[in-house]
């Protein structure tokens, strides 16, 4: 396919936490997949444990981290949760690939 595109979707939260925005986000990286798009979700890393970087049949997911807590969970408190965004959008810059591009065709 001479028009593929390399995508990267940066959402808030992605599998295995289920939600309605989870389940769009990964339909839509399939479907363009399925175009024969190369397609890279950002996420953060809700939990230390979590693997940050990992295959999920087909589909690469890169997951950012910020502060956790004691319990290995990413804290959210108000007086963090800046801190943790403009921490993660940085973080997820980095570590997505050069060249890859929104669905508006900017680059990320």
């Amino acid at each position: 396919m001479e028009d593929r595109m390399r995508i990267c979707f940066v959402t808030f939260t992605f599998s295995p936490l289920v939600g309605g925005s989870e389940a769009r986000a990964e339909k839509q990286a399939r479907q363009l997949q399925a175009f024969g798009h190369d397609v890279t979700i950002v996420t953060f890393r809700h939990y230390r444990q979590w693997k940050r970087n990992e295959m999920l049949d087909g589909l690469p997911v890169v997951r950012v981290g910020g502060i956790y807590r004691r319990n290995g969970r990413l804290l959210r408190s108000s007086a963090n949760s800046r801190v943790n965004q403009s921490f993660s959008v940085s973080r997820a810059r980095d570590q997505a690939r050069r060249n890859v591009h929104n669905l508006s065709g900017e680059q990320c």
